[in-house]
């Protein structure tokens, strides 16, 4: 008989504990709930309804876009006086007429004497 009840506590106790735990966690959340519940604040809405914001929204387009077109100019004036001032070519890696390959480098203008063939 001994040996029944302990096999019956052993196969049913952790269950037996495991829903009361269930249980009463799932209380627990209820109980916390309720509580949070009863002191919610009512949220009142302060957001202004008067044209403000829309003038701030545009001045604020206005102005990035201002900081764009300044930006592109400049980016694009430097791109356009580094390729006019840059005195050297480049010049892709090839094999000369000794079978060697040369790796590709830049090199001045005033070097040029014949074009690669």
């Amino acid at each position: 008989m001994r040996l029944l009840l302990t096999t019956i506590l052993f196969f049913f106790g952790p269950m037996i504990v495991m829903f009361a735990l269930r249980n009463g966690f799932l209380l627990l959340r209820l109980w916390l709930q309720q509580l949070r519940v009863q002191h919610e604040h009512e949220v009142i809405d302060v957001t202004p309804k008067d044209s403000t914001s829309r003038r701030f929204l545009i001045i604020s387009v206005c102005f990035s876009l201002a900081i764009f077109s300044y930006a592109w100019t400049v980016m694009d004036d430097q791109s356009e006086n580094h390729l006019a001032n840059d005195q050297r070519e480049y010049v892709p890696a090839y094999i000369d007429q000794d079978g060697r390959l040369v790796k590709s480098h830049f090199r001045e203008l005033d070097e040029i004497q014949e074009p690669l063939k």
